[in-house]
């Protein structure tokens, strides 16, 4: 008796655990071009963090990030310290995959998603998240909305 009951203890607690974490996250096959400045550390972090997921990454490095978000028509509420283009989206910064999710499996007719700035405890940044993230939405004539928040 003890024999049976063990295994489904053990297959339960596993399933408890993983319904604590959430829904797992995956970019497996998603193609993520990621355009930084060659002494962004915190960029290669994010890498990292899209890689783990199952992305391809690739790094396009340049000299000034500035010329490249406003070549790409970002609006300058919406910058951070690196782009990524994925799957022909444009997102902006530390943006959790959650949103990219979103964004790639709902293919709205936007230009791209962001979350601005550098918050501390996004993708690829240090330190505690201190309030939920609020990723926006932007298209090619510079409208801007929430898309959602996290």
């Amino acid at each position: 008796m003890v024999a049976i009951m063990l295994p489904i203890v053990i297959v339960t607690s596993l399933y408890a655990v993983s319904l604590l974490k959430g829904p797992e996250l995956r970019l497996e096959g998603v193609n993520a071009v990621i355009i930084k400045d060659p002494s962004c550390t915190c960029c290669e972090e994010y890498a990292k963090y899209l890689k783990g997921l199952g992305a391809y990454v690739t790094m396009n490095i340049v000299h000034d990030i500035g010329s490249k978000l406003e070549e790409l028509r970002i609006p300058e509420n919406l910058w951070s310290c690196h782009i990524a283009i994925v799957e022909g989206y444009i997102v902006v910064g530390h943006t959790p995959a959650e949103a990219i999710e979103k964004l790639l499996n709902e293919k709205p007719p936007i230009k791209g998603i962001s979350l601005p700035g550098m918050p501390s405890g996004s993708p690829g940044m240090p330190g505690q998240k201190k309030e939920p993230f609020t990723i926006y939405s932007f298209d090619d004539k510079g409208r801007v909305n929430i898309y959602m928040v996290i």
